[in-house]
């Protein structure tokens, strides 16, 4: 019994194991990286969200901390599907809108315009750029300036959006937020440098076979 159990959890361990760092040894370099990508914003996501989800449930706001494990449930299922599909733009639109909504019910809950948690919002263009390359950038871009003077007129007008989060709970959520998402602006500029990288090293290689392609055609014309 001992030893089916420990095989179970060993099992158990290699398929959590390449689910979260699947081999991409057969794939072209391009869609091998975006793949990487794509586990790395998700595990993030995911790793930012569920200390966000507990904090709100011993906030008692419950529907916020269920919609956060939604989302990041809804993340990661849809990374599971896009290894099969390899569509990685769908997959950064259903997250990213994901993430957006989640946005939207989080300022709403703590109060609006002035709360740190409106700096999430920054991170939604990036992090488009980063998985959906310049159109999908553009249009969250466009997504979060329509919010952001949205919230910032209703404020003007002084529409009241009631701050759900307790006064000994705010110190901690600013601090979490700002660390957060300096950590997330972070790792996303990591994944724009290793994108850089395998582009070069794309392009040094074709390069190189030109050149190849070249010598060879000037031998037989010689010969």
């Amino acid at each position: 019994s001992h030893h089916k159990r420990t095989l179970f959890d060993m099992s158990l361990l290699q398929f959590f194991y390449k689910f979260l760092f699947p081999d991409t040894s057969n794939l072209p370099p391009i869609l091998a990286h975006r793949l990487k990508m794509i586990q790395l914003i998700a595990l993030t996501l995911f790793f930012m969200g569920f200390p966000f989800a507990v904090l709100f449930y011993q906030m008692k706001i419950y529907w916020l901390a269920c919609a956060i494990i939604v989302v990041l449930g809804i993340n990661i299922l849809t990374m599971a599907w896009f290894r099969r599909s390899k569509n990685y733009v769908l997959f950064g639109y259903i997250s990213l809108i994901g993430v957006y909504f989640l946005m939207l019910g989080s300022n709403f809950a703590s109060g609006g315009f002035f709360n740190t948690n409106f700096g999430w919002f920054l991170i939604i263009p990036i992090v488009a750029g980063l998985l959906i390359h310049i159109n999908g950038m553009l249009i969250f871009t466009a997504i979060v300036i329509m919010t952001q003077l949205i919230f910032f007129f209703l404020n003007v007008f002084q529409f009241s959006m009631v701050n759900q989060i307790p006064t000994e709970y705010q110190d901690i959520l600013h601090l979490m937020n700002r660390l957060l998402i300096t950590l997330t602006m972070t790792i996303t500029a990591i994944g724009f440098l290793f994108e850089r990288k395998v582009t070069e090293s794309i392009y040094l290689a074709n390069n190189e076979i030109s050149q190849n392609e070249v010598l060879i055609a000037e031998q037989i014309e010689h010969d």
